[in-house]
């Protein structure tokens, strides 16, 4: 009942009541404090359009594990050739079919085959990226090797003496952008090259490379292609904007602006573009770099994070470099190590349509994420560190009996502002 006025008549009765919770976690505050449409925490959930809790898909294998974690993972696709590949146990892995119809809806039944010609480095993590036909492969420790689908070329190293000139760098980090390659963590820790136009076999340092920032050491740990000309470069301590522009004969006519000189990012993997900015990790939580509307500057925000501090403050910054992330489906996936886990543990997600972080999800450890196409049928796909690889089952439905039969149960809760938790369970695939 309603208490008595000053008038004498009962005050309307109020309902705490939770319409949904597209306001999404916030566990850093008490749970006193938060929105009506806000929880305060919980893990496995989703969130879906209209902001309501759904059950986090369950994954499934594809094949059988590989005989180390998954250091790479990539889809390479060509007008001929459509494969997933994975690098473990220091091989290069494929999932492959004539069939592309049939395997883009292949789980547990499907298999990987060694393809022999390159051997990465152990535990070096496996970058890859595709120019044109061609997929492109580095381990930062040896040569850049490239692959047609069928097999694999050394391309040698770059060397100031003679026709070794004209070769690749050895490097750490390896992007396609706008009809190149771009290479990062070379010989020298704050280099960016280029290689030339549409050819990621033929580079030329003389023209086609430059010193990103102040000539202080701060190494590069990130690069993502963006808009246009537009290459976001991470540093650890900065984030400068390279204005890769192929047009130029010289890469000392890129035009190289200062983002932030107080954040840097701290994993590679985790910096993606998504939406009209692109995201990261860094030591103070999730930034993006934006656009300001009416200029041509740019700036890092504040932490998007800050709703999950908490969580954030609990990251082990030793393995920081092991997170990475996903863009998939309005969604900004991102898998981080936490309470001294030396590699990511725990997978924290952003939901753009609600603009709110959901719970966290446990039992994933993803290495790496690639979307495969096959059969022109988009799926999430992700690498873990004990050989298996992963598909994500958002496409089936909830209760899907095939997902029930393949599984394990993994449960979940959610607290929001007064009651008791909810629990749920979901299923991966094993």
């Amino acid at each position: 009942m309603g208490s008595r006025n000053n008038d004498g008549l009962d005050d309307v009765l109020v309902f705490d009541a939770c319409v949904n919770f597209g306001g999404g976690q916030r566990s850093r505050v008490r749970p006193g404090l938060l929105e009506v449409n806000q929880f305060a925490t919980g893990r496995n959930f989703d969130l879906d359009r209209q902001g309501d809790l759904i059950t986090r898909r369950g994954a499934v294998r594809l094949g059988d594990a590989l005989p180390g974690a998954v250091r790479g993972l990539f889809f390479y696709f060509t007008p001929d050739v459509q494969q997933l590949l994975a690098v473990s146990g220091g091989k290069v892995w494929r999932l492959a079919s004539d069939d592309a119809e049939a395997l883009a809806d292949a789980e547990h039944y499907a298999v990987f085959e060694e393809v022999a010609g390159y051997t990465p480095s152990e535990p070096a993590r496996v970058e890859l990226a595709q120019l044109v036909d061609k997929l492109y492969l580095t381990d930062g420790a040896g040569h850049l090797f490239q692959y047609d689908g069928a097999d694999f070329i050394d391309l040698g190293q770059y060397s100031t003496a003679g026709a070794d000139a004209s070769k690749p760098p050895r490097c750490k980090w390896l992007v396609a952008h706008m009809g190149r390659l771009l290479a990062a963590g070379t010989r020298v820790a704050d280099e960016l090259v280029a290689s030339d136009f549409l050819d990621g076999g033929h580079w030329d340092y003389a023209h086609q490379s430059i010193r990103v920032g102040n000539g202080d050491g701060d190494p590069i740990t990130a690069l993502c292609p963006w808009e246009n000309w537009t290459l976001i470069v991470g540093k650890a301590q900065s984030v400068w904007l390279v204005n890769a522009d192929a047009t130029q004969g010289d890469a000392s006519m890129w035009t190289v602006q200062a983002v932030s000189q107080n954040v840097g990012c701290v994993a590679h993997r985790t910096m993606k573009a998504f939406g009209k900015d692109v995201w990261f990790l860094s030591r103070s939580g999730v930034h993006t770099v934006q656009k300001l509307a009416l200029n041509s500057q740019y700036q890092v925000t504040d932490p998007v994070s800050e709703p999950i501090q908490d969580l954030i403050d609990r990251v082990n910054w030793d393995a920081a470099d092991t997170a990475c992330a996903a863009v998939w489906n309005n969604r900004y996936i991102l898998a981080v190590p936490l309470d001294g886990a030396d590699a990511p543990n725990t997978v924290l997600v952003y939901n753009a349509i609600t603009q709110s972080w959901t719970t966290p999800w446990t039992g994933w450890t993803p290495t790496g994420f690639t979307v495969s196409g096959f059969g022109g049928r988009l799926r999430l796909n992700f690498g873990q560190p004990d050989g298996r690889v992963l598909r994500w089952l958002d496409y089936v439905p909830e209760m899907d009996a095939h997902c029930r039969a393949t599984g394990v149960s993994i449960g979940g809760e959610v607290l929001s502002r007064r009651s008791p938790a909810r629990r749920f369970f979901a299923r991966d695939g094993f």
